[in-house]
């Protein structure tokens, strides 16, 4: 497990409302997620996580696409690639082998 936890807090005047997050990673393929929407917790997952896995999974992306970690051909990350573990560029079946 990596030693640091990530994590923001951010206030919306527009809606009056504050989202936290806390992100450690870990070598583990099992994801675990403890979710709250106004302080309760929740089961099951609903809108607020979807919305979170998706806006991760394309802020990740973005972030490795930057920084020429992916190459174009790369696919994105997706929300299921990253909770099983799976942040590593897939293979480029057409690319030449050795």
């Amino acid at each position: 497990m990596h030693p640091d936890v990530s994590g923001f807090e951010r206030e919306c005047s527009e809606t009056e409302g504050t989202v936290e997050v806390s992100l450690r990673w870990c070598d583990s393929r099992e994801e675990r997620i403890a979710r709250y929407a106004n302080s309760l917790p929740t089961t099951g997952g609903g809108t607020h996580e979807l919305g979170f896995r998706d806006g991760l999974a394309a802020a990740l992306t973005a972030y490795a696409r930057k920084r020429q970690l992916l190459s174009p051909s790369d696919p994105d990350f997706t929300p299921t690639r990253l909770g099983a573990g799976d942040s590593r560029p897939r293979p480029d079946p057409d690319a030449p082998r050795h």
